[in-house]
């Protein structure tokens, strides 16, 4: 279990993970050293992995879409193999008993969503529901 001092140290990390010890320690009010335990528990227990977060349309890529896809079953592992070796696919997720996968896919443009598209034809669906993103409004938001 998570106690205060924890929950403040992620909710600062998830605002920048490159903070310092500190930092954290100023923060919550803590010695350094209590900043290294718990920032050392963390990541020992909890922090999978530290990442970028990208804003797509600056480096050149203005398409993003959600995706909801239901393969038919006899295409359910096909599906899935090509949607994880897809370069486009920033994440995917299976959902509904597993017989359904949620995506995000990045794309320079239409034409390269479209040449996505064209490579899905080869798979049958019983279900393929597309949501184009406009604009986001919040970003790794979750707070403990």
């Amino acid at each position: 279990m998570l106690d205060l001092h924890h929950k403040k140290t992620l909710n600062l990390l998830r605002e920048n993970s490159r903070r310092n010890f500190k930092d954290i320690a100023d923060k919550l009010g803590i010695t350094i050293f209590k900043a290294y335990k718990i920032r050392d528990k963390l990541e020992r227990e909890i922090i999978e992995r530290y990442m970028v977060l990208l804003d797509f349309r600056e480096i050149g890529y203005e398409t993003r879409v959600f995706m909801i896809l239901k393969p038919k079953v006899n295409f359910l592992n096909d599906v899935g193999l090509f949607l994880e070796n897809c370069s486009n696919v920033n994440n995917l997720h299976l959902i509904d008993d597993f017989c359904s996968y949620f995506l995000e896919a990045i794309f320079k443009d239409m034409k390269g969503f479209s040449g996505f598209l064209n490579d899905l034809s080869r798979f049958d669906f019983n279900k393929k529901e597309i949501m184009y993103v406009s604009e986001e409004n919040k970003k790794e938001g979750f707070r403990l």
